[in-house]
């Protein structure tokens, strides 16, 4: 178990995207829209098509790059590179050809029948069924944190139904790799903004809305510094509006998609002084859908 990581703030809106083959009417600029409705679509799904370049407006540490709410298939795979140069002469990462869903089943879990046995990748009836009440995200998390100003991601789905892919927002940030792990009690869970009236004879009528995920936590640091600069300080950074993307556990793949996700801090608490030389502070992040 890793200890958790908090990814902000979120570089891409400051970034100039190009590169690929994007439909007109929703083009790669919609990857700077904060509406994940509003998505970038490729012309076609061949690799020439479904790739783009990001610029930062300067070298920036980065740890995590995600592609949240997209449709990619169950066999796809992805290239994320960073360079200090924008024609990708020279590299300072190169993450080599990965696959977007890794397993999410473990053998013992599956019957020897099952297409998937063997390599326990989610089905397209899993993504379906994942996509209903929570967005679909591609997280890649560098080994190490690495400063560039230009990356590139490559997208392989050769065989999407769909014949393109598509892609709501893009995170990319450096992170907070907490010191001290979130303390034990945290909860995960989903809240929805479904209202229920009823009729004279108890029949029940429902406003559907989408359900989205909270994460609650606590974390405690045993200096005063880190205290202040981090537990206090990441209230003043995001704020309410600010987007973050929690991930509980780096190293718990098969629960990743269940897990991780991009929201907001629902709450800004203030740091508590329980005992000497410690600080204490409660997170809530809501998951932005």
């Amino acid at each position: 178990m890793a200890n958790m990581i908090l990814g902000f703030p979120n570089r891409i809106d400051e970034s100039t995207l190009s590169g690929g083959s994007w439909v007109s009417t929703l083009p790669l600029t919609n990857l700077k829209d904060r509406r994940l409705s509003k998505v970038a679509r490729s012309t076609d799904d061949a690799n020439a098509s479904t790739k783009f370049d990001i610029a930062l407006t300067k070298d920036r540490y980065v740890k995590l790059i995600c592609l949240v709410k997209n449709n990619f298939s169950v066999e796809a795979t992805y290239r994320i590179y960073g360079s200090t140069v924008s024609n990708f002469a020279t590299t300072v990462y190169d993450s080599g050809v990965l696959d977007v869903w890794e397993a999410v089943y473990a053998t013992i879990d599956l019957e020897w029948e099952d297409d998937n046995f063997w390599d326990g990748k989610p089905t397209v009836e899993y993504l379906d069924d994942l996509a209903e009440n929570s967005s679909l995200n591609l997280i890649h998390i560098l080994p190490t944190i690495t400063s560039a100003r230009y990356w590139r991601v490559e997208i392989y789905d050769t065989t999407n139904p769909d014949g393109y892919v598509e892609i709501g927002r893009v995170f990319i940030a450096g992170q907070w790799q907490v010191t001290n792990n979130i303390l034990y009690g945290a909860s995960l869970g989903y809240e929805s903004e479904t209202s229920v009236d009823s009729s004279l004879d108890n029949t029940e009528y429902f406003d559907t809305r989408k359900s989205y995920r909270i994460f609650k936590f606590e974390l405690e640091s045993y200096t005063y510094d880190e205290g202040h600069t981090k537990l206090l300080d990441i209230s003043r950074q995001v704020g309410l509006d600010k987007e973050v993307f929690v991930v509980p556990d780096p190293d718990d793949t098969i629960l990743m998609t269940y897990r991780a996700f991009l929201g907001r801090l629902n709450t800004l608490s203030p740091i508590q002084y329980p005992y000497f030389d410690t600080n204490r502070a409660a997170y809530e992040v809501k998951e932005i859908t």
